[in-house]
C-alpha cells in the first residue's frame, strides 16, 4: 500500500500532467471532466456518469490517508483518479490556514 506522501505526490503530479499549471497564469474556470462513474466522497450512494463536467472550486487532500478529490461549490468532492482537468488550472501552493485550524486532518487548496 502507498504511503500517504506517495498519494499526495502522485495527485499533483496527475494534477500537472492533466494539462493544468501550478502558476497563476490563468483566470479561467477549473473545469474536470468526470472519466468513469464516479462516488462522491461524501456520499457513496451519489454517482456522476461518464463525460460530465464541473467547476472545480477547491482541491482537498486528506492529510491522514492521502487521498486527493475535486470539489465543487454546493455539489461534493470526488476522487481526483475519476476525473481529468479539461481547463487549464490553477491552484494554491499552501493549505488555507484559516481552515487548518477547524480541519487539521484536511488539507484544502483553491483555484486561483
Amino acid at each position: 500500500m502507498f504511503g500517504a506522501k506517495a498519494v499526495v505526490v502522485g495527485a499533483i503530479a496527475a494534477i500537472v500532467m492533466g494539462g493544468s499549471s501550478l502558476s497563476a497564469e490563468t483566470s479561467q474556470r477549473c473545469l474536470a471532466k468526470f472519466t468513469s462513474d464516479t462516488r462522491a466522497v461524501e456520499n457513496p450512494d451519489a454517482v456522476v456518469h461518464s463525460g460530465f463536467v464541473i467547476q472545480v472550486t477547491e482541491l482537498r487532500i486528506d492529510r491522514v490517508t492521502g487521498a486527493a478529490s475535486f470539489c465543487a461549490h454546493g455539489d461534493y468532492c470526488y476522487p481526483v483518479g475519476g476525473l481529468e482537468l479539461v481547463t487549464k488550472c490553477s491552484f494554491q501552493t499552501s493549505p488555507d490556514p484559516e481552515i487548518a485550524k477547524i480541519d487539521p486532518s484536511t488539507w484544502f487548496y483553491y483555484p486561483q
